[in-house]
C-alpha cells in the first residue's frame, strides 16, 4: 500500500508530456491527390500555406516532399500543435547529390549551398531561424535551444539567389523529403494541493483497513 501510494503521489506533482512524432504514415501520394493541403498525425498538424503548392509524398513513401520551385509540390510545411511546443528533430532525405552552381567567373561547377531553412514562430514573430545544406545522405537535424515555446514551426526549401555566385542554377535546387518530425509540448504542473489531498485520502484508506 505504501509503495503504491508513494508512486501515485510522486506522479501527481507534474504531468510529463511525451514527445510526439509525425511519420507521414498516411500522407497522400501526389499522383493520387495533387491538391492536398493538410495532414494530421499524433497531435501534430502539418499544412502547406496557400500558394505554396501541394503537401504530399512524391519520391519516397511515408515522407513529405519539398521543392523550392519548379514543381507543384510545396516549398514549405507549417507544423503546429494544440498549444505551444518545442521542436526536437526531423529526418531529411536529400534526393540529389549536388547541383550546378556558378563561380565568380560564371563557370559552372558541381556543389551545394544552404538550400534548407527552418523557422520558429511565436505570437506572430519569428524567434528562431537556421539554414543549411540538405547534404547528400539521409540524416537527422536537431533543433537548438531557441526552438522552444513555439506557436508554429516552418521547414522549407530555400530558393537560390542567382545574383549570388556559388548558389544553385536551375530548379528545383532544394529537392528533398522530410520525415519523423518530433515535437514536444511542455510539462504541465498539477495544482499544488492535489498531492496533499491524495496523501490524506491514502491515509484514510490505511486507517480504514486497520480498523
Amino acid at each position: 500500500m505504501k509503495v503504491i501510494l508513494t508512486a501515485t503521489v510522486a506522479g501527481c506533482f507534474v504531468t510529463m508530456a511525451q514527445a510526439e512524432t509525425m511519420g507521414f504514415d498516411a500522407l497522400p501520394d501526389y499522383f493520387v491527390d495533387p491538391s492536398n493541403q493538410s495532414y494530421s498525425e499524433n497531435g501534430i498538424q502539418a499544412s502547406a500555406p496557400g500558394g505554396h503548392g501541394t503537401l504530399a509524398a512524391y519520391s519516397t513513401l511515408q515522407a513529405a516532399h519539398v521543392d523550392d520551385s519548379g514543381s507543384d509540390l510545396t516549398d514549405r510545411i507549417v507544423f503546429t500543435m494544440s498549444g505551444r511546443f518545442s521542436a526536437v528533430s526531423f529526418d531529411i532525405l536529400p534526393l540529389s547529390s549536388d547541383y550546378y552552381v556558378m563561380t565568380d567567373t560564371y563557370d559552372f561547377v558541381s556543389g551545394t549551398y544552404d538550400n534548407v531553412f527552418v523557422e520558429g514562430w511565436r505570437a506572430g514573430a519569428r524567434v528562431a531561424y537556421d539554414r543549411f545544406s540538405m547534404g547528400t545522405v539521409t540524416w537527422t537535424y536537431s533543433f537548438g535551444a531557441t526552438f522552444t515555446d513555439l506557436d508554429s514551426l516552418i521547414i522549407g526549401g530555400r530558393t537560390a539567389d542567382l545574383s549570388d555566385p556559388g548558389e544553385c542554377w536551375g530548379a528545383p535546387c532544394a529537392h528533398f523529403d522530410i520525415d519523423n518530425i518530433t515535437l514536444q509540448m511542455p510539462s504541465v504542473p498539477l495544482p499544488a494541493g492535489l498531492p496533499l489531498l491524495l496523501m490524506s485520502l491514502g491515509g484514510l484508506m490505511t486507517l480504514r483497513r486497520r480498523g
